[in-house]
């Protein structure tokens, strides 16, 4: 978020590079829930249901278009990642 804020108040740079420089930004960083599923190696349906249980939060969530951040998949994944090795959570049961 600090890259965005100083990119965008440089007086150095003009509009149109800036708005350059924003949609590159935001293109490499910005990711729909078929381009998550491929990050994470889930489907859809697991990337609905991490949004359900309100452990990854999309930026735009409509029925039909939801959009992430990157960086909170590549949190979610080590998550993602200790749920396959455990699907059910038997190493918790006593």
């Amino acid at each position: 978020m600090k890259e965005i804020i100083d990119t965008l108040s440089n007086t150095a740079l003009n509009d149109a590079e800036k708005q350059k420089w924003l949609n590159s930004y935001l293109a490499e960083n910005l990711l729909n829930t078929s381009e998550a599923a491929d990050l994470i190696n889930v489907n859809r349906i697991t990337i609905d249901n991490y949004v359900k249980r309100n452990l990854l939060t999309p930026i735009i969530n409509r029925p039909h278009n939801k959009v992430f951040w990157k960086s909170d998949l590549l949190e979610l994944k080590q998550i993602v990642a200790e749920n396959k090795k455990d699907p059910r959570g038997w190493h918790k049961q006593k």
